[in-house]
C-alpha cells in the first residue's frame, strides 16, 4: 500500500484543492478496493495545527496527523495556497508553536 500525505496549510487557502484531491484518491481507493479486495492508498492529512479554518470559520479542516509525525510518505500533494503566498506562509510560522521540522522547511522553500 502507498502511503499518501495531504499538506493541510495554515491561513486562509484553498479548500477545494484539499478537498477534491481528498476525494479524488478516496474514490480511487473505493474502486481498486471493489475490483482487488484492498486500498491502494493511505491517506493522511497533514498539518501544524489540529485544525485549520477556512472562509471565517465556516469550513474548518482537522488533519489526520502532524506533518512532524510522519517518518515515511510515498507522495506529498501540496495544494494550491491562496493569491497571498507570503501571508500564508507567515501564518504558518505565526500559528506553530514547534518551530518548522525538516519536512515543513522542504516543503516551504
Amino acid at each position: 500500500m502507498k502511503h499518501l500525505t495531504i499538506i493541510v496549510p495554515e491561513g486562509e487557502n484553498n479548500l477545494s484543492s484539499i478537498v477534491g484531491t481528498y476525494k479524488l484518491f478516496s474514490r480511487a481507493n473505493a474502486y481498486w478496493k471493489e475490483k482487488h479486495s484492498e486500498q491502494v492508498f493511505e491517506i493522511q492529512l497533514a498539518g501544524i495545527s489540529k485544525q485549520v479554518d477556512f472562509y471565517e470559520g465556516l469550513f474548518s479542516v482537522k488533519p489526520h496527523t502532524s506533518i512532524c509525525d510522519i517518518l515515511k510518505t510515498d507522495l506529498i500533494i501540496i495544494p494550491s495556497l491562496n493569491h497571498n503566498y507570503p501571508k500564508a506562509i507567515s501564518c504558518s510560522m505565526k500559528n506553530s508553536s514547534h518551530g518548522f521540522s525538516n519536512i515543513e522547511k522542504r516543503v516551504l522553500k
